[in-house]
């Protein structure tokens, strides 16, 4: 069984994960189609988490999902639409969670990008007095 895994995994042009100078935590994959960011540095998601976190501790009247796009963007990493271009869309409703793409600035081709494995997370309710509670994480 491990020798056929071994031979997949050969077959589908992948390796072992390379880690990034300067960038602790952070690893490429190589594959067919390339290089392949793998996820997210830990120092990065650790400060992301918390800023989600803190947001989680007060309520908002709107849904501060422009302050979380600007805080992944002040460590290199974009949100993204289902069509892994940079993400334009809302949230609504009163109550709702979304999960959104990462990736990571460096992998814009075009107006596309190469998605990390990993997703924001992210669920909000209304409260009666009108503003939003939230709450998120990262996969």
């Amino acid at each position: 069984m491990i020798q056929l895994f071994k031979k997949t995994i050969g077959n589908l042009g992948l390796s072992k994960a390379q880690p990034i100078k300067g960038r602790p935590g952070l690893q490429l994959v190589q594959t067919a189609k390339g290089k392949r960011w793998k996820k997210i540095d830990q120092a990065s998601k650790n400060k992301i988490v918390t800023f989600i976190s803190n947001l989680g501790k007060e309520y908002h009247k709107t849904i501060p999902l422009d302050k979380i796009e600007k805080k992944f963007n002040e460590h290199g990493y974009v949100l993204l639409q289902e069509d892994n271009t940079e993400y334009e869309g809302i949230l609504t409703g009163a109550k709702g969670r979304a999960s959104i793409g990462i990736a990571h600035k460096d992998t814009k081709k075009g107006e596309f990008y190469q998605p990390i494995k990993q997703q924001l997370h992210i669920q909000w309710y209304k409260m009666p007095s009108g503003k939003f509670e939230i709450n998120g994480y990262i996969s």
